[in-house]
């Protein structure tokens, strides 16, 4: 957020592009390449004409563009003529940089734009629902039975409607003991239930998804160890997407540095005078933390000297370097041992003589 004054500019702001009107020119060559232009495109209404706003990026610059649009022409107009746009038909940027960072989710070689996650689910999705709409269906048509009746009893000068009834007569001798009785249908749906449970099965596998991670897998877990290994596969699916998200926003923030520094914007009253430097991003996987785990596993990396006891505190407690150095100063304090100083006989210029002892001759 800037103005053509760099003195004047006062923040960075960083924010979430819809995929609906990113538009990048891709090198059919290699798809993994950056690419040298984006055009975020999409369309706005001013009273009752229609236009097309484009925001085209390229290194070192922002062209802004305006069309209006009138069924399928597009026609191009001046960016002062939408006066609320408040925009100029160039804005230089004073780095070599775009300033948009593309996160794919999960993609390929042979393709730029990333793969949705329901990309190979539909077919799952929709064998499920058909299934579970066919026993709705059925269960909703024997919900309310037919009753049987001894032959004679219904009146068939139409005093009595048969279907609001539902019932049928049946004649003697055909199986029943002349009394009324409801028709039991033994809908027998085991083997499409066992078919739905196989549906998930392959829902689960599929998507990566491991059913403990939902509450719907088999015996419980007695410790936070135990669940990992067993949600292994989502764990592992979450380390593939957090690739391109762990790139991505670094990238993004080291930018934030830079647009910064070159604009000479002041951060809560101060300006960045060193260099950038890329961020390091600590990841959780999500899980609930067990605790008494997490000691332990702490305990060892102090007793192997693998950690510090404040870099320990912070991660256990959650807080902050300042506070946890100041906790693991207090901790050695009540634990310090004072030795007592060694008597070696008189020779020592600091050990305290026995008062009872007598002098030797």
């Amino acid at each position: 957020d800037h103005s053509s004054n760099p003195k004047e500019n006062s923040r960075i702001i960083i924010e979430d592009i819809t995929p609906t009107i990113y538009f990048p020119e891709i090198n059919p060559f290699n798809v993994r390449q950056t690419p040298e232009k984006i055009i975020l495109a999409w369309n706005f209404e001013r009273g009752k004409d229609k236009y097309q706003r484009q925001e085209i990026h390229e290194i070192g610059k922002i062209t802004n563009k305006v069309f209006l649009v009138e069924g399928d022409v597009m026609t191009d107009v001046s960016v002062s003529m939408i006066g609320t746009l408040n925009l100029k038909a160039e804005e230089l940027t004073m780095v070599d940089f775009l300033l948009i960072e593309h996160v794919p989710n999960w993609k390929t070689g042979r393709r730029y734009f990333g793969y949705s996650d329901y990309y190979d689910l539909d077919s799952l999705f929709y064998a499920i629902n058909n299934r579970l709409s066919l026993v709705d269906s059925i269960l909703d048509e024997h919900a309310e039975p037919l009753l049987t009746l001894p032959e004679g009893i219904l009146d068939e000068n139409g005093r009595v409607k048969r279907e609001k009834l539902k019932m049928i007569e049946v004649p003697a001798g055909a199986g029943s003991d002349g009394k009324p009785e409801y028709i039991v249908w033994n809908a027998s749906l085991e083997s499409a239930f066992n078919e739905i449970d196989k549906l998930f099965e392959s829902l689960f596998m599929v998507s990566e998804i491991s059913p403990d991670a939902l509450g719907m897998g088999k015996g419980l877990s007695d410790s936070g160890r135990a669940l990992k290994l067993k949600i292994m596969r989502t764990i592992a699916k979450i380390a593939r997407k957090r690739l391109y998200y762990d790139q991505a926003i670094k990238d993004v923030l080291y930018k934030a540095q830079v647009l910064a520094k070159e604009w000479k914007i002041e951060i809560n009253g101060k300006k960045l005078t060193k260099e950038p430097v890329r961020p390091d991003i600590k990841w959780a996987d999500g899980l609930p933390i067990d605790d008494t785990e997490q000691v332990e596993t702490e305990a060892k990396k102090i007793d192997a000297g693998l950690t510090s006891t404040a870099d320990a505190i912070m991660r256990i407690d959650g807080v902050d370097e300042q506070t946890a150095e100041a906790k693991a100063k207090k901790i050695q304090e009540e634990h310090q041992i004072n030795m007592p100083t060694m008597d070696l006989g008189g020779k020592n210029p600091f050990s305290t003589p026995n008062p009872k002892e007598a002098p030797k001759k």
